[in-house]
C-alpha cells in the first residue's frame, strides 16, 4: 500500500481503519434507501473506501471530482468569510451528490437517486461522518527537535 503524505509530511491515512470505513459506507444504502454509491477520500483526493457497487476505476474518478468540489466549496467559503462548509450538495437530473467533511483529513460523499428523501440521506450521511470520525485516531507525531 502506498502511504500518502500531506504537504507537511503528515501521513494522511495514519489512524484510519479503511476496512471499518468500507463497512460503514456499504451499510449506508441499507440504512437509507435511495443511496446509490458512497465514497470516502483523503484530504489529498485519493480514495480510501467506497461502496461495493462502485468499481475502482469509477471510484478513482469520483474521488478526484469530489476532491475538486470540496476544495472549491472551501475556497468559496473562505473568500466569503462564511466559515468552513458543513456540506456541499449538487442536484442533477439523475440524482443528488452530497459531500461532507470528516475533520480535516477525510470527506465522505454519497450519490442519491432523484426520488430519494434528500433530508434523510443528509441525516444518514451526517451520522456516518460521525461514526467515521470516531474511527480516526490522531496520527502519532514525533516532537520536533529543538536546536540551540
Amino acid at each position: 500500500m502506498n502511504v500518502l503524505h500531506g504537504y507537511d509530511g503528515e501521513n494522511l491515512r495514519a489512524g484510519i481503519d479503511e476496512s471499518q470505513v468500507s463497512i460503514l459506507l456499504n451499510d449506508l444504502p441499507r440504512r437509507m434507501p435511495g443511496v446509490v454509491h458512497a465514497i470516502a477520500l483523503a484530504a489529498d483526493g485519493m480514495k480510501v473506501a467506497w461502496t461495493d457497487l462502485l468499481d475502482a476505476t469509477h471510484a478513482d474518478k469520483l474521488s478526484a471530482a469530489v476532491s475538486s468540489l470540496s476544495t472549491l466549496a472551501t475556497t468559496v467559503s473562505f473568500e466569503l468569510g462564511t466559515g468552513a462548509p458543513s456540506y456541499t450538495m449538487i442536484v442533477m437530473e439523475g440524482g443528488t451528490l452530497l459531500i461532507m467533511p470528516v475533520g480535516n483529513r477525510l470527506c465522505l460523499a454519497a450519490l442519491a437517486r432523484p426520488d430519494a428523501d434528500i433530508g434523510g440521506v443528509a441525516g444518514e450521511l451526517a451520522a456516518t461522518v460521525e461514526r467515521v470520525g470516531e474511527l480516526i485516531t490522531p496520527a502519532q507525531r514525533q516532537p520536533a527537535a529543538v536546536s540551540r
